[in-house]
């Protein structure tokens, strides 16, 4: 790999890091009170559990695959 290479890949994940920063900065609490309001307020620690997952998942993923056309989904 070259020195050109390493640098077209490092703003694609810096790109992907702000996304996800953002959604969990504006989106983690609705998708937690979503959960929480699907599964019962018993299962709030799970339903953070599984946000914080999705979002740590959509780092390792998406620099392969690419960010998806509304991430928030």
């Amino acid at each position: 790999m070259s020195l050109s290479d390493s640098n077209t890949q490092e703003p694609a994940a810096r790109e992907i890091s702000q996304v996800v920063e953002h959604l969990f900065r504006h989106e983690a609490g609705k998708m937690v009170a979503t959960l929480t309001r699907i599964f019962g307020v018993e299962h709030l620690t799970l339903a953070e559990d599984v946000v914080q997952e999705a979002l740590a998942q959509a780092l390792q993923t998406w620099p392969f695959y690419g960010v998806p056309k509304n991430p928030s989904a």
